[in-house]
């Protein structure tokens, strides 16, 4: 399956990150919030810190059918949120995962290949 993802900011190149928020994964989950949703939702889609927290306590919540989380969560989350705010982050993309942790990488692209989105 290919993603689309250019270098601008126009929500449509993060195809990919919109799938991923439909679904849940079974590990990486912590690496995903920080590197790639927060800073997605925060600067990306400018939504406001406190929705983007909730938009990712419910995208964990989908994560949770394969495995709990541990930790504190929501702490998590909202440390995410202001991080990816204050330092402006933009969010890692598929080529960072693909090099930098090729087995979260591939898990994503697999159950994203059966997803399917309607718009």
């Amino acid at each position: 399956m290919t993603f689309r993802q250019s270098g601008n900011d126009n929500s449509k190149d993060f195809d990919w990150i919109e799938i991923l928020l439909n679904i849940g994964i079974p590990d990486g989950r912590h690496r995903i919030i920080a590197t790639v949703l927060a800073p997605y939702l925060i600067n990306v889609k400018n939504l406001e810190v406190s929705e983007a927290e909730k938009a990712i306590q419910s995208w964990t919540e989908k994560c949770e059918r394969y495995e709990p989380i541990r930790g504190n969560i929501s702490a998590f989350i909202t440390r995410s949120c202001l991080n990816a705010y204050r330092l402006r982050k933009k969010p890692k993309d598929l080529d960072f995962l693909k090099v930098r942790h090729p087995t979260l990488y591939r898990e994503i692209v697999s159950l994203a290949s059966s997803y399917t989105m309607v718009e």
